[in-house]
């Protein structure tokens, strides 16, 4: 079932008792829809459980989640009404907490801004493609709902928003992202936000992330460009995954650079693959064919036997 605002607005302001969750590996998109949604159910009465998948990066520590968001256990998760699932479609992304929530809450909704998947049916979804982020959609169901929002949920919203955009820089449909952020920006701490989410270098991390950009390879006529890091060099650089992206997101600042990716060797045998792209060129669709999603020029997956060619083939169908 579809919903649109009014009826899930509705259905949230009738429902009782909630569980609220993201992706697994949540990012602050995520997490800020989590904490914006607690801080308003539970001012309405509500009662609220939230929960990460799997254990929260310390790179969020700033967002103060620690005393409303727990990390799933197994039976543990509360009998609810409504089970509100932010920033995905993908039910595979939830596990194993999903299958859980099926069992324990009456009903589950995914409130994303994604593109759906295509394999995945019979799901409850509120979902924008035209959002540049989550927390944007949050914000439009609380002026639905018509309840205040508090300096708290302001904050979250805000991170949300800034974080999926980079800044208002990696989407093409900021219009609703600006007018959010300027209901929200009088009650929150702008340059402590920026700094918090994007200025998280020591010496060590910096020189890491700089060995990495001496690393990019090309192909297809430096139109992609892309960075290999297994374990054992994502440990000695020390860096983390974030840094990693970073780089990969400098990689795409070349002008002739039209698709770029990293493949991150997470465990043996499993890579993580995280897609950037400019211009025309969409690549939700190109993770979609490995098992993943995302924006239209942001996207990832995760993948067993990472194969450089096998990508690079993919990639060039798409430029």
């Amino acid at each position: 079932m579809n919903f649109n605002s009014i009826a899930l607005s509705e259905k949230i302001l009738q429902s009782q008792s909630f569980v609220l969750t993201t992706h697994k590996n949540c990012d602050a998109d995520g997490l800020g829809s989590i904490l914006a949604f607690h801080h308003v159910l539970t001012k309405l009465g509500k009662k609220v459980q939230s929960l990460a998948v799997d254990d929260i990066s310390k790179r969020y520590d700033f967002m103060n989640h620690q005393d409303f968001v727990s990390v799933y256990q197994k039976n543990q998760v509360a009998t609810a009404d409504v089970a509100l699932i932010f920033d995905t479609n993908d039910p595979r992304l939830v596990e194993p907490l999903y299958s859980e929530l099926k069992q324990k809450t009456k009903t589950q909704i995914f409130i994303d801004h994604h593109s759906p998947l295509s394999f995945v049916k019979d799901i409850n979804m509120f979902l924008d493609e035209n959002a540049a982020s989550t927390g944007e959609l949050c914000y439009t169901l609380f002026e639905e709902m018509k309840v205040p929002v508090t300096k708290e949920v302001a904050r979250a919203l805000y991170i949300s928003i800034i974080f999926d955009t980079g800044m208002f820089r990696s989407s093409k449909n900021l219009s609703g992202a600006f007018y959010t952020c300027s209901k929200l920006c009088h009650q929150v701490d702008i340059n402590q936000i920026y700094e918090e989410l994007f200025c998280r270098y020591d010496q060590i991390s910096w020189k890491g992330m700089m060995d990495l950009l001496s690393q990019v390879q090309y192909s297809a006529d430096q139109k992609v460009a892309f960075i290999e890091c297994d374990n054992d060099s994502f440990k000695k650089l020390g860096v983390s995954v974030f840094h990693i992206l970073d780089a990969l997101d400098l990689v795409m600042k070349q002008k002739s650079v039209l698709v770029g990716f990293v493949s991150i060797e997470k465990s043996p045998g499993q890579y993580k693959l995280s897609f950037r792209s400019k211009q025309s060129v969409s690549i939700s669709r190109l993770a979609e064919e490995l098992g993943g999603g995302g924006h239209e020029h942001s996207a990832g997956a995760t993948v067993k036997d990472y194969s450089k060619e096998k990508i690079l083939g993919l990639i060039k169908k798409w430029i």
